[in-house]
């Protein structure tokens, strides 16, 4: 478990699979430049990455968006609730520009953008698929979701 920690990446750079890390770098830039503009995504709004069993998809997501307020939905809550305007109302501001500290407090709060993640997914289900289908039309906002293979 130590080496695990020791030897577990927490920067870009430190990233493997660079070609797949590389896609990812630039649908974030692109993300980035409709959030700048001001304008509305278009269908690359959801990222799906997907690989084996324990590969670091989940370590490449939070790594590679750390520059994005990520939300982090509970798959089993979309599983089981009949209501997934339930979920997006619970959801306050999700479409706004979220602050949030710098660790320095000397620096003047940074604007960090939402983005929804959600992690494990398996075959859509309707309620999930109606759940993606509500943030497009309500909210302007990407969604990451993460798949094994």
């Amino acid at each position: 478990m130590e080496y695990i920690k020791k030897y577990y990446p927490t920067t870009q750079k430190e990233l493997f699979h660079t070609d797949k890390v590389a896609c990812i770098r630039k649908w974030i830039k692109d993300i980035e430049v409709n959030f700048e503009n001001n304008k509305d995504f278009d269908f690359r709004k959801i990222l799906l990455v997907h690989g084996p069993l324990s590969c670091g998809k989940s370590t490449n997501v939070n790594i590679l968006f750390k520059n994005f307020s990520k939300i982090n939905i509970n798959l089993d809550e979309l599983k089981f609730n009949e209501k997934t305007s339930n979920i997006l109302d619970s959801l306050v501001n999700i479409g706004q520009v979220t602050l949030v500290n710098l660790k320095n407090k000397n620096k003047k709060a940074k604007n960090k953008k939402n983005i929804i993640v959600i992690d494990e997914i398996e075959i859509p289900e309707k309620n999930i698929k109606s759940f993606i289908e509500s943030v497009h039309r309500r909210y302007n906002i990407p969604i990451v979701l993460v798949q094994n293979n």
